[in-house]
């Protein structure tokens, strides 16, 4: 039995362990020359992320925003559950969906110029791990079990995409806002599931229609 709690707790411990929206030092992609200056902060969709916003980024000041196409930085590793072609499709509906939105709220234009901020985003990971365990699974029997599922691959899989977001003045290029962030996206139902786009299009909708809104806040149209 002794030797039975030996085993469990450090599962428990690794099974159990908590997880946060922020982006850790660690996960940090490069896109950004600098982190010292982000802030946690409440994102416009409500979750912790990590911001700064220069003084200079006043309603007076500006009034477009153009967005540069959207890039990896890193270029996240191709595995079994993640492809070249699921990577290519984000890639280009992320630039999409950010334009689109920003169109709708009239804040879009195609070409740089004077009061127009430069936005520049980057995708710097990709990433799918085996789901947290929740606090009422932390039962031995199930625990054990469910962790023997987890190294056999049947474990739910959780999906996060990493973002690097710069705001900048299109002419001069002073830094405007910087913004570091992970969305998770769908469940994948086991390590042979195939990350496909629609895993995560809800979740950057819902991120890019309030993340625009609170920008088209800071713009005088």
């Amino acid at each position: 039995m002794k030797c039975f709690f030996c085993v469990l707790l450090p599962l428990i411990i690794t099974l159990t362990s908590c997880t946060t929206q922020l982006v850790k030092p660690a996960e940090f992609g490069g896109h950004l020359t600098s982190y010292e200056q982000l802030n946690v902060t409440t994102a416009a969709d409500g979750t912790e992320t990590l911001r700064w916003v220069s003084p200079k980024f006043t309603y007076s000041n500006y009034s477009k925003a153009h967005f540069d196409e959207v890039v990896f930085h890193p270029k996240p590793k191709v595995t079994e559950q993640i492809g070249n072609t699921v990577l290519s499709d984000l890639q280009i509906y992320t630039g999409q969906k950010l334009k689109s939105v920003a169109k709708k709220l009239g804040i879009l234009t195609n070409s740089k110029g004077s009061k127009v901020v430069s936005v520049r985003m980057a995708i710097t990971g990709v990433k799918t791990t085996n789901e947290s365990f929740k606090p009422w699974e932390v039962i031995p029997f199930k625990l054990v079990m469910a962790g023997a599922g987890a190294a056999i691959g049947f474990r739910d899989q959780d999906l996060t995409v990493y973002f690097e977001i710069i705001g900048e003045d299109s002419l001069s290029q002073a830094p405007l806002f910087t913004i570091v962030l992970k969305i998770n996206g769908d469940q994948l139902d086991s390590k042979w599931d195939q990350m496909e786009l629609k895993h995560i299009q809800k979740a950057f909708d819902k991120f890019s229609e309030k993340g625009i809104a609170a920008l088209a806040k800071h713009l005088s149209q």
